[in-house]
C-alpha cells in the first residue's frame, strides 16, 4: 500500500500517460482520423447528405473532448494538489 497522497498519485499517473509515447501515438492517431472525417464532411456536403456531415463533425468534436478530458483533469487535481 503506498504513502503516497491519492491526489498526487493521481496526478503522476495522468501526467506519466500525458507524457509517454504511446500517448502521442495516439494523438497521431486522433489527427489521422479527424483529416479522414472532415473529407467525410467534405464528401457529405458535396452529395447534399448534410446528416451524414453532421455525424462525421459530431465525431470530430468528441475527438477533441477527449484530449480535452484529460488535459482538464490532470489541470484539476493540479490545483488540488
Amino acid at each position: 500500500m503506498s504513502d503516497q497522497d491519492p491526489l498526487v498519485e493521481a496526478l503522476d499517473k495522468i501526467t506519466n500517460l500525458i507524457t509517454s509515447p504511446g500517448w502521442s501515438e495516439y494523438l497521431k492517431v486522433l489527427r489521422t482520423h479527424k483529416q479522414y472525417l472532415q473529407e467525410e464532411v467534405n464528401r457529405s456536403t458535396r452529395v447534399y447528405d448534410l446528416n451524414g456531415a453532421i455525424k462525421s463533425l459530431a465525431k470530430m468534436d468528441d475527438i477533441d473532448k477527449q484530449v480535452k478530458l484529460f488535459e482538464s483533469k490532470r489541470t484539476a487535481i493540479k490545483q488540488k494538489v
